[in-house]
């Protein structure tokens, strides 16, 4: 008897926490969840040597390299096109079909296929040709994550060669820390904007390749950050080469905003 309660103890426990085992499963979001923009094209992608095209080169198949879809976590889909300075507004939906990200943008359009790559940080839509005659028969469109969204600049990291990097104090070095009340809007249609305080605001645009992420305001001044889509971090580095610096290598850090 008092075999069976042990045993119908641990039945009990599976039982109350299986449930959440689960729920935990159900609840991962899938890695597409955000936005991406085209970035590279291949051919010969089925290769073990695959060609990289350049836009200069291939510019039809970079036509779209200018567009931001984003996939919400609803289901729903949403593509920007930026059209010579007009945004261009296409809803839609997506499904998860065995791991494969089914994009419906339009009845009259097929759907678009996109499978992610192994490590989460990018997308491929593959495209193929038999006709001898086809200039291109064997491509591999590359989609990475940008960071659409709002951000705020919370760290700044010390971190000069031969020293271990370190988190400066906002206390002793707060005119470097001037700009975190600062909140940064990269809106998905490719316009941006700066939140300033005292209610004051900037316009601009911003642009991504690859990882790097280039804010142009109204005024033509220019920020490059360098974005790392699996901690969801912007990073924006600064180099002082004279010899009386107070810093010479430093990185900001910009993460999401609540605000």
């Amino acid at each position: 008897m008092k075999k069976f309660l042990i045993l119908f103890a641990i039945l009990l426990t599976c039982i109350s926490i299986s449930p959440a085992a689960f729920a935990d499963t159900e609840d991962a979001q899938p890695v597409w969840i955000g936005s991406w923009m085209l970035d590279r094209v291949y051919e010969f992608a089925s290769s073990e040597n695959p060609l990289e095209l350049q836009p200069e080169n291939a510019a039809s198949l970079y036509a779209e390299s200018s567009n931001i879809y984003t996939f919400s976590p609803d289901g729903s889909a949403e593509m920007v096109m930026n059209d010579g300075g007009e945004k261009l507004f296409q809803r839609g939906t997506w499904e998860n079909s065995s791991g494969m990200l089914r994009v419906s943008m339009d009845e009259s359009d097929p759907v678009m296929e996109l499978f992610p790559s192994e490590d989460g940080k990018s997308l491929h839509r593959y495209w193929k040709e038999s006709a001898a005659d086809s200039t291109y028969h064997d491509l591999d469109f590359v989609y990475t994550k940008v960071p659409a969204g709002s951000w705020k600049m919370t760290q700044v990291i010390s971190t000069e060669p031969g020293n271990e990097p370190k988190v400066l104090d906002p206390e002793s070095a707060a005119s470097l820390y001037s700009e975190s009340s600062n909140v940064y809007y990269l809106f998905a249609d490719g316009t941006a904007s700066v939140s300033l305080p005292e209610g004051a605001e900037e316009s601009g645009s911003w642009r991504c390749h690859t990882d790097q992420v280039t804010l142009t305001l109204s005024d033509g001044f220019e920020m490059i950050f360098e974005y790392d889509a699996e901690t969801e971090t912007l990073h924006r580095y600064w180099k002082d080469d004279t010899p009386d610096a107070m810093y010479k290598d430093l990185d900001f850090v910009y993460l999401p905003s609540r605000d």
